[in-house]
């Protein structure tokens, strides 16, 4: 009996840049550099007017070299990640509170998982503050939104 298959293609995985947690003088860098390999046609240095198919072919190919450019140096220097993964809340404070949740839950592995003591104790109220700060940031976030679209209707 042959295997079924399914005609359901994987969902594509989009990704988004993350240019505040990227160093940015490395794609400046990187951009120097790959800008510099792109020499400027002669025929941009025509005058304004300048209605010759080569030239616009010669500038429109410099500017494909451009943007190529920059895509790639981006790529090389700009961390990326899923779009899912971003919330449209998430502020430096849930950052912090992260931070100090993972920081805990590592320690408290690392002791043994005590079910009793000092960091057990630590551990569950950095988790409650997390949780409790990721819950009142959707919250504010979800009426600050609702507040904007009533004062639309």
């Amino acid at each position: 009996m042959p295997a079924l298959t399914s005609n359901r293609s994987a969902p594509i995985k989009r990704y988004s840049w993350r240019w505040d947690k990227s160093d940015l003088n490395t794609y400046y860098e990187q951009t120097y550099y790959e800008l510099m390999s792109i020499g400027i046609p002669e025929y941009c240095k025509c005058k304004n007017d300048c209605r010759l198919a080569k030239h616009r072919y010669a500038i429109n190919k410099y500017y494909s070299d451009i943007v190529c450019v920059l895509q790639k140096a981006t790529s090389l220097s700009i961390k990326r990640v899923p779009c899912r993964s971003l919330k449209p809340y998430w502020n430096e404070h849930l950052d912090k509170l992260k931070e100090d949740s993972v920081f805990w839950q590592h320690l408290w592995v690392n002791a043994g998982r005590p079910s009793s003591g000092t960091v057990l104790q630590i551990r569950l109220s950095c988790k409650a503050r997390y949780k409790l700060a990721i819950r009142i940031a959707y919250t504010q976030f979800e009426d600050k939104m609702n507040d904007e679209l009533y004062s639309l209707y």
